[in-house]
Parts: C-alpha cells; structure tokens; sequence
C-alpha cells in the first residue's frame, strides 16, 4: 500500500514520519520501503509502541488516542472557522484535495462548520 492509499489521518502521519527520519515527504511511497529507500523504518517511528505500521498497511486503523495525539500536535490541531476557510481557498478543487482536511477538526461544532463550508465550496466551483 502506497502513503496516498491511507485514510486520513494516517497519511499525514506517515508523511511526518518519513520527514522525521531524514527524508522528503513522498505519498507515492509503499509503506514496504524503509528509511534508506526514502520512507521510514517502524520501528524508530514517533509512534512506536502507540500502534502498528503493519496493521495501518493492511487497513486496520487503530483508534486515535491521547498518546498518538500528543506525538503528532500538527495533524490534530484545532482550526478556527476563519483559519478553515483559509485553508480551503487554496486548493483549486476542495472535492478531490481537501475533503479530509475537516477530519482534523476535534470539536463536533466545528467539524459541523466545516463541512458546511466545504459544501459551500465545493457548490461555487461547480
């Protein structure tokens, strides 16, 4: 399985991952190859111990807890309504670039929000 085939946000987190131990973000990546091939090795990931690469490959995602929160403060930030709206307005094409980026959003109103206004997006450029 290839870093772009992972559900968000285990995409993002093998891609701190990667740049973690020395090497440039690349999706197109398998998540077989290791840090001298241009990803990351398991066992000296940030998340070590919290859950398994191999399961995340094989498509069994764990549950996101404190712990992974804590080792990964980027991927679960809390965006502002104004801070999403922002961060919408670059992608030319929402649907296909950024339909997880409210994924990362902890608050259920905010999450709401989002998704709002990612439909409102999504709707203008149609």
């Amino acid at each position: 399985m290839k870093i772009k085939d992972l559900k968000q946000p285990y995409r993002e987190m093998a891609l701190i991952e990667q740049e973690a131990q020395g090497n440039e973000r690349n999706e197109g990546m398998s998540l077989n190859y290791l840090r001298c091939e241009g990803n990351f090795d398991w066992d000296c990931s940030l998340s070590v111990g919290l859950f398994s690469w191999c399961d995340v490959r094989n498509g069994n995602y764990p549950e996101i807890t404190p712990e992974i929160k804590a080792k990964f403060p980027s991927v679960f930030k809390d965006y502002t309504v104004k801070e999403l709206i922002q961060l919408f307005e670059k992608y030319e094409d929402p649907a296909e670039d950024c339909s997880g980026c409210y994924y990362f959003i902890r608050d259920e109103h905010y999450k709401k929000l989002a998704e709002e206004i990612l439909e409102k997006f999504i709707n203008l450029k149609k």
